[in-house]
């Protein structure tokens, strides 16, 4: 019997072993598990970061978009208000041409 018991105490030992083996095994993959979910969770927190930051750009720019609007129609109203004075100084600048001339006539006689 000492060969069957010898057997039993081999099997034993192997078997032993390898649910020593599996069971770090698992443990490792478990462990695996964790960091990655540990790293998923950073990135999803960076992520709603970049969110919020490409949110704020994103008002921003329309804030500037409606400040550029409002910028060009003060444009187009001064240049329209310039264009009318200038109109009105080149009929003030015809009137006292004229002015002038009668000033010149009237001398003259």
């Amino acid at each position: 019997m000492a060969p069957l018991e010898t057997l039993e105490q081999k099997f034993d030992s192997r078997f032993d072993s390898f649910e020593r083996s599996i069971s770090d095994l698992t443990a490792a993959v478990q462990d695996g598990f964790m960091k990655v979910d540990v790293r998923f969770d950073r990135l999803e927190g960076r992520v709603d970061r970049l969110e919020g930051s490409v949110g704020a750009l994103h008002e921003g720019l329309e804030n500037v978009k409606d400040r550029v609007g409002a910028l060009e129609e003060g444009v187009v109203k001064l240049t329209s208000r310039v264009e009318d004075m200038a109109e009105t100084l080149d009929s003030v600048a015809d009137m006292v041409s004229d002015h002038e001339d009668r000033i010149t006539k009237v001398e003259s006689k």
